[in-house]
C-alpha cells in the first residue's frame, strides 16, 4: 500500500503488475543457481486480471484461479466472461500458465455443488487456451463427503491424462462401475441438477451458492431418482451404501431449502410441519455419521 508499490501498480496496470514485477526479480536470482526451477505466483482474486506493460519471466509460473466463477456453467459461457477475459490475457503473456480449479463447495462440504458436466468441459478448454497444467482442488473422501466427489475425482483424472476423451462416455462408465444398477437413476438425477441450476442458480467455487431453483417440485423429482436408485441395488450392500452417500447432499439441500423458505417468508412447504423438518434433520445427522462423516473433521 506504500507510494512506491502504488507507483508500480499504476505503471503495470494494477496489483498483478506489482506481483509480476516482484516475482520476476526473485526468479532472476533463482535462475542463477537453479536454472531448471520455476518460481510460482497466483493470479488469484485481487491479482487475477493480467498486467499491462510487463510479462512473467520464462521461469515464472502463473497459477490462474477461477474461484469466483459460476461452476454451474462452463467457463467459456456468457456467465463467466470476466474469467475468460483474464484467461485470454494471461495466456497471451505467460509461457508457464497453470490453472488452479475448484470442484467442490469449500464453505460447506456436504452442500450440493452440481458441476459435473461443466467440469468435464473446462479441462479441455484450459488446454485449448494454452494452459500447460491444471490442478483440480477437491476433497478426499476418507473423512468427509460431498456430492459425487468420487466421480469428480475420477473424471478429472481421466481428462487430465487425456483431455480429448469423451466425457459423456467416461461419466457413464463410472456410474455403471461404481453404482451398479443404480447408474441410470443417478444419471437422471445429475441431469436434473444440471438443468435446474443452469435455469436459475449460481455455484461459485467459494461462496454461498444460489440454489433457489430447487423448489418442491424439483426436490420431489430428485427424491424419486433416489428411491429408484436405492431399490435397484437393495440386495448389493456396497452399491447401496454408495448411493446413500450421494443421497446425503439431496437430503441436506431439502433441509436448507426449507430453512430458506421459513426465513424468506414465502411459505414453501418442503416439509409438512416444523416437527417433520426437525425429524429430517435428526435423521440426516444420524445417517451422515453412520455413513462415515467425521463431525470433527476440518479442512
Amino acid at each position: 500500500m506504500c507510494a512506491g508499490c502504488k507507483e508500480i501498480e499504476g505503471k503495470f496496470g494494477g496489483p498483478s503488475g506489482l506481483m509480476v514485477d516482484f516475482v520476476n526479480g526473485i526468479a532472476a536470482e533463482v535462475a542463477k543457481v537453479r536454472p531448471d526451477a520455476f518460481v510460482e505466483t497466483l493470479a488469484y482474486q485481487y491479482t487475477r486480471a493480467a498486467p499491462k506493460g510487463i510479462v512473467p519471466a520464462d521461469n515464472v509460473m502463473i497459477r490462474l484461479c477461477p474461484i469466483e466463477a459460476d461452476s454451474s456453467h462452463e467457463l467459456d459461457s456468457e456467465r463467466n466472461r470476466a474469467f475468460m477475459d483474464d484467461l485470454r490475457d494471461w495466456s497471451a503473456i505467460s509461457k508457464q500458465l497453470f490453472i488452479w480449479d475448484y470442484s467442490v463447495d469449500f464453505l460447506d462440504a456436504v452442500r450440493l455443488h452440481p458441476n459435473v458436466f461443466p467440469l468435464s468441459k473446462n479441462i479441455p478448454l484450459f488446454v485449448k487456451r494454452g494452459a500447460v497444467g491444471v490442478f483440480e482442488q477437491g476433497y478426499e473422501n476418507t473423512h468427509q463427503f460431498t456430492d459425487f466427489i468420487a466421480l469428480k475425482g475420477w473424471l478429472s483424472s481421466q481428462l487430465l491424462w487425456d483431455p480429448a476423451r469423451d466425457a459423456e462416455a467416461l461419466i457413464g462408465r463410472f456410474l455403471s462401475g461404481y453404482y451398479g444398477a443404480a447408474a441410470p437413476h443417478l444419471d437422471a438425477y445429475l441431469r436434473l441438477l444440471d438443468r435446474t441450476v443452469r435455469a436459475n442458480g449460481k455455484v461459485p467455487g467459494y461462496g454461498d451458492p444460489d440454489l433457489s431453483g430447487f423448489d418442491g417440485k424439483v426436490l420431489a423429482e430428485a427424491a424419486k431418482c433416489f428411491e429408484l436408485a436405492l431399490e435397484s441395488v437393495r440386495t448389493e450392500p456396497e452399491f447401496h451404501r454408495r448411493v446413500r452417500i450421494e443421497e446425503l447432499a439431496y437430503r441436506y439441500l431439502k433441509i436448507l431449502r426449507y430453512l430458506d423458505g421459513i426465513l424468506g417468508g414465502d411459505g414453501e412447504e418442503i416439509f409438512a410441519s416444523p416437527e417433520d423438518a426437525a425429524a429430517a434433520c435428526e435423521a440426516f445427522l444420524r445417517g451422515a455419521v453412520a455413513l462415515g462423516i467425521d463431525p470433527e473433521w476440518q479442512m
